[in-house]
């Protein structure tokens, strides 16, 4: 059986969530992730604080999800080479994340 890949990225939060909504309409198993991208811990808009915030928020997700037996699965590496391997462990047939907006380093990837 197939699911769906939601990859969070800056939008952190479960209600009001609009790619997590289409993917939880479908029926089929769903696996939120969240990818720590080199490209991103050395630039200068991630900072301290920010990643403070990021490790916040995904804790926060997880409590709620815990009720239901679910996580977000934390990855760190290249995305494009993770979201290949995680692709041959768990065969997504899609892939949603809300579009890139803000950093050109990861619109441009």
């Amino acid at each position: 059986m197939t699911g769906t890949v939601v990859w969070l990225k800056r939008d952190l939060r479960l209600d009001d969530h609009g790619p997590l909504a289409e993917a939880l309409s479908v029926g089929e198993p769903v696996l939120l992730v969240y990818i720590v991208e080199p490209l991103l811990l050395s630039n200068p808009h991630y900072r301290g604080r920010h990643w403070h915030f990021i490790a916040q928020s995904l804790n926060d997700i997880n409590q709620r999800l815990a009720g239901f037996g679910a996580e977000v699965v934390i990855l760190e590496g290249s995305a494009p080479e993770l979201l290949a391997t995680l692709h041959k462990t768990f065969p997504f047939n899609r892939l949603l994340s809300y579009e890139e907006t803000g950093l050109g380093v990861t619109f441009e990837r």
